[in-house]
């Protein structure tokens, strides 16, 4: 008899509606974890689904939670201070490893230097202990180079602590922090530099090169040198995602036409333009790949949804700019090639000719 009144008192608590700021307290407790679709969100708080976007969309308004994905089928939320990027649910463990490294790292700076460290600067330090630990955290290719999956703020971490569980022992981190430190500046571009080096990132070096020739407003006379570093750009380019190889492709196509032309600088901006939007989703891409290792079985499905909505947005935009460059390849004249005639040029030459023709 008493445990039927039992039962019956758990399930008329269970049953007593919540107040919005319960509701509210809640999403907020289960997004702590990893990010959630309305739907899971749903479930897990026991409210309807139109009661739980509505709390959503007031704490977003309030910055206590973003958008990860936003469709008309799905949104997926997240909390603000969530700090892996892209939204990629990745085990809390996994990231709590990853900031007592970077907080043990900041402290140890902050004492040898008396100043924070940059945040690339951070970055690349906590890769290369996690590399020197063979620590099992994810190291995965961004915009700049290596890093974790963190979007680790040095300010937010000098007073935070974290316990580290598991091997090597929490001395050994410890000690190793206090020998790398020592072999790194403050400055970000000498850190990716060093990275780049130790770790035979070509493709990031050919980059950076690309880079500083964008930055050069003398482009006419630097357009051999863009050519050059474009080429080799293309020798270490992922073929992992052969949509996304295409479309360099067609870019590198399109921008050694057009930078064969007599004026090449009518075009250098939207080079530049379209080659920054192509780096985002060639980095984005290399780095949801890798990510997914980390990504727990039962979060799979999310992590899909994630990655999808991130690619898909980025590869229409690098579409319609790539369009925008054959357009202008499409107008260009043979006559207007430059007069060289080498065997580059010539072909380029040929190739135009043969469109001409069959226009």
């Amino acid at each position: 008899m008493k445990t039927n009144v039992y039962k019956l008192s758990l399930i008329i608590f269970y049953m007593k509606k919540k107040s919005r700021e319960e509701i509210s307290d809640l999403i907020l407790s289960f997004l702590e974890d990893k990010p959630l679709s309305i739907q899971q969100i749903s479930e897990n708080v026991g409210s309807n689904w139109m009661t739980v976007n509505q709390i959503l969309e007031q704490l977003k308004s309030e910055g206590k939670v973003k958008e990860v994905v936003a469709t008309d089928k799905i949104k997926i939320f997240r909390r603000a201070n969530y700090p892996v990027f892209y939204g990629v649910p990745i085990r809390k463990e996994i990231r709590n490893k990853t900031l007592f490294i970077a907080s043990e790292i900041v402290k140890e700076w902050k004492e040898k230097n008396g100043e924070l460290p940059l945040n690339t600067t951070l970055q690349k330090v906590t890769v290369e202990i996690i590399k020197k630990c063979n620590l099992n955290l994810p190291v995965l290719p961004l915009h700049y180079g290596l890093v974790t999956a963190l979007a680790i703020k040095p300010e937010e971490q000098i007073d935070k602590i974290y316990e580290w569980t598991g091997q090597p022992e929490r001395n050994v981190i410890i000690k190793k922090i206090k020998e790398e430190v020592p072999k790194h500046v403050n400055n970000a571009s000498e850190e990716e530099d060093l990275q780049y080096l130790n770790h035979n990132l070509n493709l990031f070096k050919a980059r950076k090169e690309i880079i500083k020739v964008f930055k050069n407003e003398s482009a006419k006379a630097d357009k051999n040198k863009l050519k050059k570093w474009l080429l080799n750009m293309s020798l270490f380019f992922p073929t992992e995602n052969l949509e996304i190889y295409n479309l360099f492709d067609r870019y590198l196509f399109c921008s050694t036409i057009l930078l064969n032309t007599k004026s090449p600088e009518k075009n250098v901006y939207e080079i530049k333009e379209t080659f920054n939007i192509v780096w985002d989703l060639v980095t984005t891409e290399m780095f949801l790949r890798e990510a997914k290792i980390f990504v727990h079985r039962e979060d799979m499905q999310l992590f899909d949804l994630i990655m999808g909505f991130h690619l898909d947005s980025k590869i229409n935009t690098v579409e319609e700019r790539i369009t925008n460059l054959e357009y202008s390849v499409n107008a260009v004249k043979p006559e207007e090639i430059e007069t060289p005639m080498d065997k580059e040029s010539m072909e380029i030459r040929r190739i135009l000719a043969e469109g001409a023709e069959e226009e």
